[in-house]
């Protein structure tokens, strides 16, 4: 992590006070280069639409045990070798940045699990049990979660998460239990502000598979306030290498009271093609013989990338020669492979058909291998059949 970007801060606790009160209601507005979002990636919601039979992230809904952060090699910050204050799920690996000795900025998080039944306030998890939660108090922090993914180059990858954030000034007061914001009730209402943090959410994807939040190489998604209800943040990026990394990020700008971070129900997809009905295929036969085999089947392309299509080519180097009915196509459109053991004298035969959609996706290209296999002498073995009457 880059920790030398150069932000000017005040260590005066009175000049701090003014500065707070006189530029509270100015929100920095800067956003990070972002990739154009690709429309057939993206569901009515806004989230990453399901073009994967499952979810490419390991527990993308922050469900089950939230587990100590064990830091290889050991940091300062937690001096016994373990994060006691930092949980967080099975697939998600912590992340943040301290920067100077001031205690107001940059500190690092408490990390742990906002539970769905949290007895006053609105809702904190989207669903389930359990959503991830990061939060600091009396200052700021840079920070979120992140995960590694085994991917394709040249693939387009689509991440989404949704997001929420509470930030104030004052505790919440139990006996007002708003289920919902914002309220008119103001100070202790356990909405953000009327004073809050001006905390920024988005999410990024490192396509070359790093780990650093600081790195350029990051695509950012939107950069914006989520207040005390969950958004969808969402991003895309091609991978250009074998593992992408995911991140989510929060940074409040002000270190009021409670500056808290929320993320649940993450999703990364991709396209995926598919070949259905046609498989490997084989034939064992004498040379006085002429088996034909044939088999016809679809090439299924995602939804907005079907008038890409796809191009299926022939090897016959091994001395088998298919026949297929078309060369290309779009998705849903049928392709028939055949062959014939004409003229074949023993031996082993082997041909390959490939088939690859057009632009780059998931399962692409796919190799289907012919085998033809002529002998001189072909046994069959009869077994008794003994049943009850």
């Amino acid at each position: 992590m880059n920790n030398n970007r150069i932000r000017s801060y005040t260590s005066t606790a009175a000049l701090l006070l003014i500065m707070l009160v006189a530029s509270w209601g100015i929100a920095a507005a800067a956003r990070s280069a972002e990739e154009p979002l690709s429309p057939t990636l993206i569901a009515d919601d806004g989230a990453c639409v399901a073009l994967d039979p499952s979810n490419l992230l390991q527990n993308g809904s922050f469900e089950g045990e939230y587990t100590q952060y064990v830091p290889n090699p050991p940091i300062a910050q937690c001096p016994a070798g373990v994060c006691t204050s930092v949980r967080t799920p099975n697939g998600w690996a912590p992340w943040w940045t301290t920067k100077g000795n001031d205690p107001l900025f940059y500190k690092m998080p408490e990390f742990t699990a906002a539970a769905h039944d949290f007895w006053y306030g609105p809702p904190r998890t989207r669903s389930g049990e359990s959503a991830q939660q990061l939060f600091t108090l009396f200052s700021t922090h840079e920070a979120g979660v992140f995960q590694q993914i085994q991917t394709t180059p040249g693939v387009t990858y689509c991440f989404s998460a949704w997001g929420q954030s509470w930030t104030a000034q004052d505790d919440p007061i139990p006996e007002l239990n708003h289920s919902s914001c914002p309220s008119s009730q103001g100070v202790g209402d356990a909405c953000s502000g009327p004073e809050d943090g001006q905390l920024k959410q988005k999410i990024g994807i490192d396509p070359t598979g790093g780990t650093d939040p600081d790195s350029g190489s990051i695509v950012w998604s939107e950069s914006r306030e989520q207040y005390d209800s969950y958004g969808i943040f969402v991003v895309t990026a091609t991978a250009q290498a074998e593992t992408i990394t995911v991140f989510t990020y929060a940074n409040p700008d002000f270190p009021v009271k409670h500056n808290n971070a929320y993320w649940d129900d993450a999703v990364v997809s991709a396209p995926r093609m598919a070949i259905n009905g046609l498989t490997d295929m084989a034939v064992m036969t004498l040379p006085s013989e002429i088996k034909t085999v044939s088999r016809t089947g679809t090439i299924d392309l995602p939804a907005g990338l079907a008038d890409q299509g796809w191009q299926a080519t022939v090897d016959n180097s091994g001395g088998l020669t298919p026949n297929v009915s078309v060369t290309s196509g779009s998705s849903g459109d049928s392709l028939t492979i055949d062959f014939d053991t004409t003229g074949l004298a023993t031996g082993v035969y082997k041909a390959t058909v490939t088939i690859q959609s057009n632009t780059p996706t998931l399962d692409s290209p796919q190799t289907l291998n012919l085998t033809a296999f002529v002998v001189d002498q072909i046994y069959q073995v009869h077994l008794p059949y003994i049943g009850r009457p």
